[in-house]
């Protein structure tokens, strides 16, 4: 019979379970936003929370990849583009709105890449990657940070 946990941190264990029960119902959250939330608990902490639950719930990793239930880079992206006040109908594909913001992000650096190059890498057409571009460049001023690019640099991608 598994350990119940008692004894152990109960903050680390609510955290964790919020996270599992996020996770779930795929709206995940990073165990560093549930470590704010928390009061500065320690990442750690969670983490090792997160297993333990898992476990005793007879949950491992590879069944929870073939339940097709876990995290993905998607899952975030429609709480953050929500969180930064971006439309519905911008949401495209995760390929596609990371495709967009490597490009737009090689647009600021001193290593440039073409649309075409990004294009190629990602799979996704140029097509696609121009009309998404034109969708997210009004929030660029909110994605980059100041420490990365100006904010004229930042203006001058639109």
């Amino acid at each position: 019979m598994a350990k119940s946990g008692k004894g152990g941190n109960k903050d680390a264990t609510i955290a964790a379970c919020l996270y599992v029960a996020c996770e779930k119902i795929k709206n995940p959250r990073r165990i560093r936003e549930l470590s704010w939330a928390a009061n500065g608990l320690s990442e750690k902490k969670i983490g090792r929370a997160i297993k333990h639950i898992k476990h005793i719930s007879n949950e491992s990793e590879e069944e929870t990849r073939d339940e097709g239930v876990g995290v993905n880079a998607g899952d975030f992206l429609r709480r953050f583009c929500s969180h930064l006040g971006m439309k519905l109908d911008i949401r495209r594909s995760p390929v596609t709105v990371a495709a967009t913001v490597i490009y737009m992000i090689t647009q600021l650096s001193v290593d440039k890449k073409l649309i075409q190059e990004v294009s190629a890498v990602t799979g996704v057409a140029e097509v696609t990657l121009k009309k998404s571009y034109k969708e997210i460049c009004p929030y660029a001023s909110r994605m980059v940070p100041a420490w990365f690019a100006s904010e004229d640099a930042v203006k001058k991608l639109c």
